[in-house]
């Protein structure tokens, strides 16, 4: 009764699980930033005190305060989420297992694991035993027994369940309206990294003191639009970043994600500050995923279906690091493979995907799928911050600037002008103007 929507269970079986662990046996769950929703907070309070999880409760909750993700095509999605979402929690009790993990998708960078490295292997490994319970090895889970939970007698309708979230959500807390999408014209894209390690003369490991510089550089290379690296910008309210913004003349839009750097650092709203008739303003979203391992057809279907029309930004649209995995990399095939439609489902007119990435990504596969992105004429613009350590602390930057540029099937990081500087930042000009 939370929002009025009462038919928003539409089967009587759930979509599969994110993974199982076989031994000792328990499901874990990819918390992306749509999970924290109202609905999740209302279902998340009334569970019962004995009730034995996986994750932090009031953890969950306040990450639901803090985020408050919408998502309200088709309406009632945001009561269906959190009703699969409180399914999966009550599964140990139901089936005998052990209880259900939830990892926060911002907590670490799991995009930058790789599966195939035995260290990245132990790390996940020393992640989960931290908190949760021992583990020794993982698998995609699809089984029937653990992806469907409900009786035989039910029959999926929503007037013979329990609803959980029968009472009205406190007051919802204050957040920054998303803004209208802008309809962006970029002919010419200033490129910034760094190396996220490095603490800068204002104390701070984001961008925020070499900003105003940087910029100034770029508006006067006459770029009309630049994009950092995420894990951009801590906001405080003491940082006023209209009046960077205000100098500007060329620059009409900038791209940024705004963090926390704590123990780990927290990725938040990825914001598009551009300029329009009454000045600058916002437009924001956050990464939904960072691989398809163990994500249901339906989430990616979901996201080409109702996210990426929010991420098409006139002539450019926008994926957030591991979200360029929505195109697959076919084993049998031995190449990349438009499987959920999301290469389709960016428009001809829109000849720029700019790919803001955490950090280094080394897979093989990565630049394919960026190769694969940029066919029929499009730019692909990916950008990273260098210094991510390995848990014997190396770091393996390389030593080329942290990006990759694709054109039309091509390699083009060729194609970049650096603009050298004593910043301790890399900066670099590219033409991406269509003939």
């Amino acid at each position: 009764e939370y929002r009025g929507h009462k038919r928003f269970i539409r089967a009587a079986t759930l979509p599969h699980c994110d993974f199982f662990v076989p031994n000792p046996g328990f499901v874990v769950e990819f918390d992306e930033s749509q999970h924290f929703t109202a609905a999740r907070r209302v279902a998340l309070e009334r569970y019962p005190d004995d009730l034995q999880l996986g994750f932090d409760r009031i953890k969950w909750m306040a990450l639901c305060d803090r985020i408050h993700a919408r998502d309200n095509d088709p309406p009632y999605r945001d009561e269906q989420r959190a009703w699969y979402d409180t399914l999966r929690d009550f599964l140990a009790a139901v089936q005998g297992l052990q209880p259900t993990v939830r990892l926060f998708a911002q907590d670490f960078q799991w995009c930058s694991l790789d599966h195939d490295n035995p260290n990245d292997v132990e790390t996940f490994k020393e992640l989960l035993q931290a908190e949760y319970v021992r583990v020794d090895r993982t698998i995609p889970y699809t089984k029937p027994v653990v992806s469907r939970i409900t009786s035989n007698e039910w029959d999926g309708k929503s007037d013979r369940v329990e609803m959980i979230g029968n009472r009205k959500h406190p007051k919802e807390s204050d957040t920054r309206k998303a803004g209208s999408i802008p309809a962006l014209n970029i002919t010419k894209l200033g490129i910034v990294s760094r190396d996220y390690r490095y603490r800068y003369a204002n104390g701070l490991r984001d961008f925020s003191h070499t900003l105003p510089t940087v910029l100034k550089l770029l508006d006067d290379a006459g770029c009309d639009a630049v994009l950092f690296s995420l894990f951009s910008i801590i906001p405080r309210k003491s940082h006023d970043l209209g009046l960077v913004f205000g100098q500007l003349k060329s620059i009409k839009a900038v791209f940024l994600e705004e963090f926390q750097d704590r123990t780990s650092r927290e990725g938040g709203r990825y914001v598009v500050y551009h300029r329009t008739s009454k000045g600058w303003e916002e437009y924001s979203f956050a990464q939904v995923f960072g691989s398809l391992s163990g994500m249901p057809q339906w989430e990616m279907d979901d996201f080409v279906s109702y996210e990426m029309p929010k991420r098409i930004l006139g002539n450019c649209c926008v994926l957030l690091c591991g979200e360029s995995n929505g195109v697959k990399y076919s084993q049998k095939q031995k190449g990349v493979e438009d499987t959920f439609g999301l290469r389709a489902a960016i428009p001809p007119k829109t000849t720029i995907v700019l790919n803001p990435i955490h950090d280094r990504m080394t897979r093989f596969e990565l630049k394919l799928k960026r190769r694969f992105l940029s066919e029929n004429d499009r730019w692909v613009i990916s950008v990273w911050n260098k210094g991510r350590e390995d848990k014997n602390g190396k770091v393996k930057d390389g030593r080329n600037p942290a990006w990759t540029i694709f054109y039309d099937g091509k390699a083009a990081d060729d194609e970049v002008v650096m603009i050298h500087n004593q910043l301790d930042v890399e900066i670099g000009v590219l033409d991406v103007k269509q003939e």
